[in-house]
């Protein structure tokens, strides 16, 4: 991780958090008129049970608690000067047992993140173990068994949760601690970050990046650019290139709009008539290929293949991006 090195005592840690809680308690009435979705920019794809944290977040925002969580894994975009938010897991608690001890969480979220690939034989353990390592399976507030917290929870209950980060709200645009503080709130099965905009200074300072920290960032930022740039807009597989005549029934010309919507990848047949000013082109093979000039960056590198998984048929999005 980045950010400051020095440990923070115990009571520096319970002046952040308790400061944060100040924070946004001053601030309080905001939520009641701001729409929901505002304070939460990207979603994930559609059908995600994370979905449900845009549903929650102004609940969160005007009534959660602030807690300090700990972060297990998280998409590793995260840790780059990139564009794309993106989703992790974090484990916390409702008890003030953390507030000055939230390394004790750190310990609790190690121990979860080396059983990632593996297969214990314990099957609370086991489901943690599998949740983990499929990376799409999503823990809406599980509990962690007690066999993992007993030595470093003095007795509290701490629960599991994917949650959304949106990149905005993070610090210097990165994760750079895995110490995080959270909202949560007793009938909510989801946690969202607190934003930065509400963090003490003592906090951003802890999660401040160094000068060569930020400046080896930037570098790494650029070489992924570069990269990136050189890749292909969009390939077809010929598998892909056979699916789109045959959707296409005979037509002289195939013109396929690709886009995402709602974190999802969109296919639509359309004509050229519908291109306008702000798309980008490109032929592929015998399709011509239409994209946002906005969703250029996100998009570009991505192989579009057909075929079958499981009992269901269709196209299949691969990145060519392996930064």
């Amino acid at each position: 991780m980045y950010g400051q090195t020095d440990e923070p005592s115990s009571e520096s840690f319970e002046q952040m958090i308790q400061g944060a809680r100040n924070a946004i308690q001053s601030k309080r009435g905001w939520f009641r008129k701001i729409p929901k979705h505002c304070f939460l920019a990207g979603t994930p794809s559609s059908g995600d049970p994370l979905t449900l944290q845009w549903t929650e977040n102004q609940r969160l925002l005007s009534k959660g608690t602030v807690v300090w969580g700990s972060l297990v894994q998280a998409n590793k975009v995260l840790f780059q000067l990139h564009e794309d938010s993106a989703p992790g897991e974090v484990i916390c608690s409702h008890d003030t047992y953390f507030d000055s001890r939230p390394n004790e969480l750190g310990a609790i979220s190690q121990s979860i993140a080396s059983m990632k690939g593996t297969l214990p034989s314990d099957g609370k353990l086991r489901e943690i173990a599998d949740d983990i390592t499929d990376e799409m399976t999503r823990s809406m507030a599980k509990p962690v068994p007690q066999t993992l917290v007993a030595q470093h929870s003095g007795g509290s209950r701490v629960v599991r949760f994917s949650t959304w980060f949106d990149r905005k709200h993070l610090p210097e645009g990165v994760l750079a601690q895995s110490l995080i503080p959270l909202l949560i709130h007793p009938q909510c099965k989801v946690t969202t970050m607190l934003p930065a905009y509400f963090w003490p200074e003592e906090l951003r300072q802890f999660w401040s990046l160094s000068e060569s920290q930020l400046a080896a960032l930037q570098q790494q930022k650029r070489e992924r650019q570069a990269k990136l740039a050189r890749l292909p807009l969009i390939v077809l597989t010929e598998s892909a290139q056979n699916a789109l005549t045959g959707y296409a029934e005979g037509a002289s010309e195939i013109v396929l709009r690709v886009g995402i919507d709602q974190g999802s990848f969109s296919l639509n047949l359309i004509s050229r008539q519908e291109i306008t000013p702000s798309d980008e082109t490109v032929q592929v093979g015998q399709t011509l290929v239409v994209v946002q000039k906005s969703q250029v960056p996100h998009i570009r590198g991505t192989e579009i293949d057909f075929g079958r998984s499981g009992n269901l048929e269709g196209f299949q999005f691969n990145s060519l991006d392996d930064s």
